[in-house]
This record gives structure tokens, sequence and C-alpha cells, in this order.
């Protein structure tokens, strides 16, 4: 099991032991946005081009007027990386990597928010960038330079790299073609530097727009969307092609009390046995702590990942029978 990206700590070390404790197979570098604003999903992917925006919100990020080529000179050629302004949970989780703290680790995971989310949060004047192909295209590019910067941080420690993509615009019905490109384009981008491509989204969404761009694995809010999801044509051709799902089982909820693992079990059970080969769903299946855990109270982060824990367990027993 592994973790979407952002938990509640404040401070990078505890983060990162955090992680350590909760998800020591596929351990992930946390994203903290309780420590800072500029840990945000758009802000942290976006720091070399700070200083050339106006934030109005979490997720609205203006051009800064007579700043937009300067802008776009910046989005085309600044080195792409993640500093401790912004990410300071990378560095640390690097650190613990070097100090072989993820001993049992089968592989390292990483994320980056996507460039349709990216480019539907940034403005020129009142258009999103998602709404310009030329600017779209441009930032589309940043962020592969972003993903191969950090899978190559990653490989360093010799074992296998997945890299998520977080896209929760593909919530949105039929995407221009550009932007789904946009998103093909970074997953090739993924292979190319040898590591494994996820795609993300929490929110309700067509498997169609997910399976069709070919990621090795599709993360989804699996508590709400589980039998809708593996019901559809296009997950089971996914899977049947040897596509991995990691499922976000448990819900997003401050209290877990109420929730059982044995009854998400069943659920499971029951969707996977209808539609699919259940030990195939279950060797290609990973289990996930709720996403947006960065909101909430570690108390309440810790009990997410004890339930995909109990999840994982089970699910693994079935892949094994």
């Amino acid at each position: 099991m592994t973790g979407i990206g952002s938990l509640p700590h404040r401070d990078p070390e505890e983060a990162v032991a955090f992680v350590a404790q909760f998800s020591p197979d596929i351990p992930f570098w946390p994203q903290l946005p309780q420590r800072s604003p500029a840990e945000g999903m758009i802000a942290q992917m976006i720091s070399p081009l700070l200083d050339l925006v106006d934030e109005l919100g979490p997720v609205r990020f203006e051009i800064k007027s007579n700043k937009l080529g300067d802008f776009c000179g910046r989005l085309r050629e600044v080195e792409a990386v993640l500093d401790e302004h912004g990410a300071a949970g990378f560095l640390v989780f690097e650190r613990a990597c070097w100090e072989n703290r993820f001993q049992n680790a089968v592989a390292l995971k990483g994320q980056v928010s996507g460039p349709m989310t990216l480019g539907r949060c940034l403005f020129d004047d009142d258009s999103p960038l998602s709404t310009q192909p030329d600017m779209y295209a441009d930032l589309v590019d940043y962020v592969c330079r972003l993903a191969s910067w950090q899978i190559s941080r990653l490989k360093q420690f010799g074992r296998p790299v997945i890299l998520f993509i977080d896209e929760p615009m593909l919530a949105l019905d039929s995407p221009a073609v550009y932007l789904t490109d946009g998103i093909k384009q970074l997953i090739t981008a993924i292979h190319r530097e040898g590591a494994y491509a996820g795609v993300h989204c929490c929110a309700t969404f067509t498997p169609v727009s997910i399976c069709s761009m070919h990621p090795d694995i599709v993360s989804f809010d699996a508590h709400w969307d589980l039998q809708a999801f593996i019901s559809h044509p296009e997950t089971r051709l996914f899977i049947e092609s040897k596509g991995c799902l990691a499922l976000g089982l448990v819900p997003t909820l401050d209290a877990l009390e109420l929730f059982s693992s044995s009854e998400a079990f069943v659920r499971w059970i029951i969707a996977a046995t209808e539609y699919v080969n259940v030990r195939a769903l279950a060797a290609q299946s990973m289990v996930t702590a709720t996403c947006g855990l960065g909101l909430f109270s570690i108390e309440a982060a810790q009990a997410s990942f004890l339930k995909a824990m109990e999840l994982a367990r089970l699910i693994g027993r079935v892949a094994s029978c």
C-alpha cells in the first residue's frame, strides 16, 4: 500500500518518519500544506515561477500584469525542480533514502500535479492556461521536465520508481483532446525515464478518460466509485492488459470509527466477482490511504493508513490463494 501524497504534519522530519512507519512497502515523499501555503498542490509545482504570479487562492494563480512575457520565457527555459521552500518533504525523504530508512521498500513513489489541473488553476487575466493550446503545450513540457528531475533523484536508490499524476480535473466532462494528449505526453516522459506512471483522480470520472491514456496504474476513490468503475468495459480492458489499480477504499472522513475494513473488503469482493477475475485483480491492485489527508489531523491520517493496511492485507491474501 501507499499514500497519495499529502500529510497533515508541519515538521517534514516527523512526516517522513510517519511514512516509514505506515507506508514501508511503497514509501512516498510527503506534501505538507499545513506547513506552508507554498506546499499547496499548485504552488509547490510552480515554485520557480511564483514571483511572477499573484496567489488569489490555493487553486487560483494569476500571472502578474505586464509579466506574461517573463512568465512564458521562464516556463520554457527554467530548470523545473522542487525546493526546500515548497517541498521540504521531498528533500527530507531523499535524505532518508540515503540513510536506508526504507529497507523493505519494493518501490519509491513521487507525485506531480498534472498539466490539465495546473492549467485550469493558472490564469492570464480571466483566461485559464488550459484554454490556450500554445501556453498549455509549454506547461506540459515544464511538468515533463519536473517529472524527469524527480525521477532522476529517486532512481539513485536502486528501487523502481512510481510517479503519480494528480489530475482531479479529469472529472470534467469530455475534456478537449489537446488536454488529454498533454497527459499522455507526460506519461510517455515518465516511461522514458524508466519509471511507472500512475494517474490519480479523486473525483468522480468516466473510466474511458483515464484508462485510454494507458498509464501503468489508475488511482481513484474506490470507496464511492468502485462498482461503477469496475463495471465499465474500458476498465476491464485495462485490467486484462495487466494495468494496475490503486484503490482508495478508505473514505475521506475525519473520524473512521464507523468504517469497517471487513465490510469494504466484502464490497470489493462482490464488485470484482461480478465483472473480473478476482485473483488477477487482487494481484494487480494496491490500496492507498485517503487522498487529501493534508487538511486533516495527524490522528485522522494515522487512522486512514491503519484501515488501508488492513484492507491491503485482506486483498493480498486473495492474490496469494
